[in-house]
């Protein structure tokens, strides 16, 4: 292999190294508390590999379990999706100035990639929408401009670093099949990053190919492990 992905904050919040961000809690990932991490981290990361560090955004149990940044239920309480997790809001300034402040640090620590995971607000199959109450912290009808805003920021924030980022999305978010995240075909159409799909079946690939050829984006297909990798840039 000539690359390698690192899951550097997991949907609990945890991150694989020492942040200096105010809102970086306590928890950390299994080896993050070793003396000496980031620099065995930046040490590493001037190998021969590719190394790409997995990032999850607004599906965070530590930020989303807190009242302060949390996406509400029409009853005001946090909203949980399908897999029992709490959101933060992506419209929170806060949460949006955490996460690209974690994405610098992961920069300057020297990976290759960063892939942005649940970037957006929650889709239709990640739990009932229906129950989440609009206004601030989910204002409904502007989730596509509070995404791309988000996404603006980061690439701004990177810009001075050799590093890139890429944004994950399954085909049926892609399509429009999945609502809720604020990614569009419009927001497809102007985004400077790299938007990755992963599909398991060949006919979903070939779709999603012909998705990105339709909306004016090229796009490669590589096979992974029990799965297809279709970048669209």
């Amino acid at each position: 292999a000539n690359s390698v992905v690192v899951e550097m904050k997991d949907v609990r919040g945890r991150l694989g190294w020492q942040s200096e961000q105010p809102l970086a809690g306590a928890a950390k990932l299994p080896g993050a508390e070793a003396p000496g991490i980031n620099e065995q981290l930046a040490a590493w990361n001037q190998g021969g590999l590719d190394t790409i560090a997995r990032l999850f955004c607004f599906r965070d149990e530590a930020l989303g379990s807190s009242m302060a940044h949390t996406i509400r239920t029409g009853s005001g309480y946090r909203w949980k999706d399908s897999g029992g997790l709490h959101w933060a809001s992506p419209s929170d300034p806060e949460v949006r100035d955490y996460l690209v402040g974690l994405m610098v640090e992961l920069a300057q620590l020297g990976f290759d990639e960063i892939v942005l995971e649940h970037w957006g607000y929650p889709a239709q199959s990640d739990g009932p929408l229906g129950n989440i109450q609009a206004g601030d912290r989910y204002p409904a009808g502007e989730l596509e401009a509070v995404a791309a805003a988000f996404l603006a920021q980061a690439a701004a924030a990177l810009e001075p670093y050799d590093v890139r980022l890429s944004l994950a999305v399954s085909a049926s978010q892609l399509s429009g099949e999945d609502p809720g995240t604020g990614l569009t075909a419009e927001a497809l159409k102007g985004a400077s990053e790299p938007v990755k799909v992963l599909v398991t079946e060949p006919h979903q690939k070939t779709n999603v190919e012909k998705y990105a050829k339709d909306h004016g984006k090229k796009s490669t297909a590589v096979e992974k492990d029990g799965y297809f990798e279709v970048v669209i840039e």
